[in-house]
């Protein structure tokens, strides 16, 4: 058995959830095309969740954004214009899991020790996220469909920061620390998403490593 067989076996209650509806302003193109290495941004993310979870789905902003694989799950935001938050609510929302792990389309560095290690925590927690220099880490984390009627009154009452289901006493959550982030990923690399031509580069060369 390989490790992604392990992990999958591991993972068994959890979806996957690849968001890619974003609108790329920064950027100045759509990120799931950019290529580095001879791949795609959206491939090198989707390979990494399909390693490792049973289910997979792949949601996409608006019915105007065409399908990029046929073996994840394709979806659109429920409702859309919300942001990240409006992703988080789709996904959870047709996973056929209990709970997902939600990732962006624009991280090409992700890591499945990591990701084995946020998903195995305690499943009784709602919420697993990270936090790094203060901030929280909302799209490499873990939520519960637990969250789905506070996410939606968050979005009706247009509250797209993700990071506001943290104060909802009802919902259990695990904070990683850096330290323990580091551990695995001594740069936090996993957690680094491009935004501009610059990244693109730099993000290049250390492929190139």
């Amino acid at each position: 058995m390989d490790l992604s067989e392990k992990m999958t076996l591991q993972t068994h209650n959890t979806t996957g959830v690849l968001l890619a509806g974003g609108k790329s302003v920064r950027m100045g193109k759509d990120k799931k095309h950019i290529t580095i290495e001879g791949r795609s941004l959206f491939e090198r993310a989707l390979s990494v969740l399909e390693n490792y979870f049973p289910e997979v789905i792949v949601v996409y902003g608006d019915s105007s954004q065409k399908p990029l694989t046929t073996q994840a799950r394709s979806v659109h935001d429920l409702i859309p214009h919300c942001a990240a938050a409006g992703g988080v609510f789709t996904g959870l929302t047709y996973a056929s899991f209990p709970q997902i792990f939600v990732v962006a389309c624009d991280m090409p560095f992700l890591n499945p020790q990591l990701i084995d290690l946020m998903v195995s925590c305690d499943e009784s927690m709602d919420i697993v996220i990270a936090k790094l220099k203060n901030r929280l880490e909302p799209l490499h984390a873990r939520y519960s469909k637990r969250c789905l009627p506070f996410l939606e009154t968050m979005i009706k009452e247009r509250m797209f920061r993700m990071q506001e289901l943290l104060n909802v006493k009802l919902l259990k959550r695990k904070i990683f620390t850096e330290e323990e982030i580091g551990l695995i990923d001594n740069k936090a690399l996993s957690f680094w998403n491009l935004n501009t031509p610059e990244d693109v580069y730099l993000a290049g060369e250390l492929l190139k490593e």
